[in-house]
C-alpha cells in the first residue's frame, strides 16, 4: 500500500514534508536534498506479519539518524536492505559500505547511522523488530562486514528478491491474505536470524542455520531444478548434513524430499508450458529444462499430477487466453 509521495505537495514544502512523513510511516530522521532540486520520495509498505516490506523511490539526498532519535523508539527494528546500485554508501559504527547490487546490507535502527544516496535510488528492505531475532547488538554490529560471507547470504538475498515480486504483484491482496503473509513474515525472520548468527560466528550460529536448513535446502532446489544430476546425496553434501537428517528434516515438515523436488519440477514445467515460452518448445525440451531425462516419465507424472497429458494442458491453456 502506498504510504507517501512527495509530488503531492509543493516543491517548496518537500523538504519538510520528506522529514515528517518518514518519521510517520518508517522512522525518524533527517534528510539532506543534494543538489537544488526539491527532494523526491515515493515509499510503500505492506505488513507480512511481524515483517514490514518497503519499496522506496528516493532522489539525491543524505538521510541521518541520530542517537536521540533511535534510542526514542519504543521497539527498535533492523533493516535489512537489498542492494541495487553500488552509487550509495552507509556508515554506522565508524563502518562505512558502499552497497553492491544484489548484496544484502543491514542498518540497527536502534543506533545512528548515515546514509548518502548521490544517485538517488529505487530499493526494497524488510524490517524486522530486534525482539523477533534474539540476537544481540553485539552479534548484529559484529555480523554486518561479515555478510557477504555467510552461507545464508545468497539465500537471504533470493528471499528479499521474492518479497519484492510478492508484494509486487500481490499488492493489496496482502491485506486479504494474513495467513500467507505472516507465513512470508516468519520466514524472514527465521533466515535473517541464521544470515545474522552466522556471519557473526556467535554461539547460536549453529541452532540458527538448522532452524533455517528447510528453507535453505528449498531455496537451493529450487535455483537448481533444471539440473538433471541433482540428487538426495549432493543436496545433503552442499549443505554438510547426512542423507538422513535431511529427510528428518523434510519429514518433520509433513514432506518427502524425493517427492517434494519432482513436485517443484513438475510444477515449474507445467507454468512454462501453459505460457508464451512454452509454445515454441517441444514437450521434451521443456521436460529436459527442468531436470527430466525421459519424455515418457515426465509425461507419466505430469498426467498422474494434473490429470492430462503436458499437450492437453499446453492446448487447454492457449484456449483460455
Amino acid at each position: 500500500m502506498l504510504v507517501l509521495d512527495s509530488g503531492t505537495v509543493a516543491p517548496a514544502e518537500r523538504a519538510d514534508f520528506v522529514s515528517c512523513a518518514m518519521a510517520d510511516a518508517a522512522y525518524a530522521s533527517h534528510t539532506l536534498p543534494l543538489g537544488a532540486a526539491p527532494p523526491q520520495l515515493r515509499m510503500e509498505r505492506w505488513e507480512l506479519g511481524v515483517v514490514g516490506v518497503f519499496h522506496t523511490r528516493i532522489s539525491p539526498m543524505v538521510s541521518a539518524r541520530t542517537e536521540r532519535q533511535a534510542r526514542a523508539d519504543e521497539a527498535p527494528v533492523l533493516a535489512l536492505v537489498l542492494g541495487f546500485t553500488t552509487a550509495m554508501c552507509r556508515e554506522q559504527d565508524d563502518l562505512v559500505i558502499a552497497e553492491q547490487a544484489g548484496a544484502v546490507d543491514l542498518i540497527d535502527l536502534s543506533r545512528a547511522y548515515r546514509t548518502v544516496i548521490p544517485g538517488g535510488t529505487d530499493g526494497w528492505c524488510a524490517e524486522v523488530a530486534l525482539a523477533e531475532l534474539r540476537l544481540d547488538p553485539g552479534t548484529i554490529r559484529r555480523a554486518r562486514p561479515r555478510l557477504s560471507a555467510s552461507p545464508v547470504a545468497g539465500v537471504f538475498a533470493q528471499h528479499l528478491r521474492e518479497l519484492q515480486r510478492y508484494a509486487a504483484a500481490h499488492g493489496e491482496e496482502i491485506e486479504l491474505a494474513p495467513a500467507a503473509a505472516a507465513l512470508l513474515g516468519r520466514t524472514t525472520v527465521t533466515l535473517a536470524r541464521a544470515l545474522i548468527a552466522s556471519a557473526a560466528g556467535c554461539r547460536d550460529a549453529g541452532d540458527a542455520l538448522e532452524e533455517s536448513l528447510l528453507l535453505r535446502v528449498q531455496s537451493y532446489v529450487r535455483t537448481h531444478l533444471g539440473d538433471p544430476d541433482l540428487d538426495i546425496a549432493r543436496i545433503a553434501a552442499v549443505h554438510s548434513v547426512s542423507v538422513r537428517h535431511l529427510f528428518a528434516v523434510f519429514a518433520a515438515a509433513g514432506l518427502r524430499l524425493e517427492q517434494w523436488v519432482i513436485a517443484e519440477r513438475l510444477e515449474a514445467a507445467r507454468h512454462e508450458l501453459g505460457g508464451p515460452a512454452g509454445r515454441h518448445r517441444t514437450i521434451g525440451a521443456v521436460a529436459r529444462r527442468w531436470g527430466f531425462r525421459s519424455h515418457a516419465h515426465f509425461t507419466h507424472r505430469f498426467r498422474d499430477t494434473y490429470g492430462m497429458s503436458p499437450r492437453e494442458w499446453r492446448e487447454a491453456a492457449r484456449r483460455v487466453e
